[in-house]
């Protein structure tokens, strides 16, 4: 039984490092933090191309119309991560109130090949109300203090019969 255990262990080693490898085989992908935005909001970026050291970035959205700069503090917008990634940082400045899909278009290696990726964003732009920007709700902050006030009565429930049976 103990070899069996530790087969499996060795298993799940030899996955967890074969995940977490190089991404030379995987499909490019690109994230947005966050994915629904007012104008003035700051976007995180994360590109992972199949090619090599990714360079030379350009944004493009469809629908057009979609206007963002990439701001810098202490380091450039873009900046790679590793061999295959791209972090970047944008700032959304303005945009109609729209869905929109950002392409970024990078040189993947010094032959000047290309690879694109693209990402979605909701804006909330010329929807603004008084005071600041209208945008979806969402159910389970709102009923996050309830439902842990139910879990809590549950527990003090639970802790009090359980105590009373042993009592008892």
């Amino acid at each position: 039984m103990a070899g069996l255990k530790t087969i499996s262990i060795l298993f799940l080693v030899v996955l967890v490092v074969l995940a977490g490898g190089s991404p030379v085989f995987a499909q490019p992908y690109m994230t947005l933090a966050p994915a629904e935005a007012c104008p003035g909001a700051r976007i995180s970026v994360v590109a992972v191309f199949a090619g090599t050291s990714p360079g030379s970035p350009v944004f493009t959205s469809d629908p057009t119309g979609l206007d963002f700069d990439p701001f810098e503090e202490e380091q450039p917008f873009c900046h790679p991560d590793g061999d295959h990634r791209l972090n970047c940082d944008l700032l959304l400045k303005s945009a109609s109130c729209d869905h929109y899909t950002i392409t970024l278009t990078a040189e993947v290696n010094h032959d000047g090949a290309r690879e694109s990726v693209n990402a979605e964003i909701d804006v909330a732009g010329s929807c603004c109300a008084v005071g600041g920007c209208v945008q979806p709700v969402n159910t389970f902050a709102l009923l996050s203090p309830w439902i842990v006030d139910v879990a809590l009565v549950g527990c003090v429930g639970t802790v009090v019969v359980v105590a009373k049976k042993r009592h008892a």
